[in-house]
């Protein structure tokens, strides 16, 4: 009789427990549902209402480079603007596709390119900031067509355009290379940078890594 009632008393403790470990996982759930809300709402926050005047900076930025009457030095300040506009759209642009990227909604729109036109449009759009850290960019296209998403594949070359200017030495070359093989079709940023060591490979395409050298302006994304 005594084993039978230390038995139930065990069991009756052992189901206290699961209730309690089911209520504190219940409480978590909940908290990151919350979270999750939070972060969706933040994300969109960001894209939409920080989007737009950002794109307007870059546009009035546009309208003044257009203007045969502004001085060299107003132009290079408009360059500036554009290029630091330009940098703030991409890293909007990314949180976006971040997060359609963890609710699996994020789905290339896949169409025929030229790739010599997309590599021209990155390299336009970097060649400011590269001037002003003494880099030269360059191009090497040996492929008539490609079939990609366009946003997407532009982002992707200029996030590695803008990583190699970062890390290259000055004077030196970044090329952006595409060449076509019997695998399809492959594109390399090349730099005279240092790399990404060894013993942080792995973890390149974890998102916010940023290894050991990295900068208050590298992202790890």
């Amino acid at each position: 009789l005594v084993v039978r009632v230390q038995t139930a008393l065990r069991l009756r403790a052992l189901a206290s427990e699961r209730s309690e470990l089911v209520e504190q996982i219940k409480q978590q759930r909940d908290q990151l549902q919350r979270l999750q809300l939070q972060k969706e709402q933040l994300t969109a926050f960001l894209v939409h209402d920080l989007k737009n005047p950002v794109g307007s900076i870059e546009l009035h930025s546009q309208i003044v480079l257009r203007d045969p009457k502004v001085t060299d030095r107003i132009k290079l300040a408009a360059t500036c603007f554009q290029d630091v506009t330009r940098a703030l759209l991409r890293m909007i642009t990314n949180l976006m596709d971040l997060s359609k990227a963890d609710e699996g909604q994020l789905a290339p729109a896949k169409q025929p390119l030229d790739p010599r036109m997309l590599v021209t449009s990155v390299v336009e759009e970097l060649t400011p900031r590269a001037t002003a850290s003494g880099i030269v960019l360059a191009a090497r296209v040996a492929a008539e067509r490609i079939v990609a998403d366009p946003d997407l594949l532009h982002r992707v070359l200029a996030n590695l355009v803008e990583n190699a200017i970062r890390h290259a030495p000055e004077q030196t070359e970044v090329v952006i290379a595409v060449s076509t093989g019997s695998h399809g079709t492959e594109m390399r940023v090349i730099d005279a940078g240092p790399g990404v060591p060894a013993d942080q490979r792995e973890r390149v395409f974890e998102r916010f890594h940023s290894g050991d050298r990295a900068t208050l302006a590298n992202r790890g994304l």
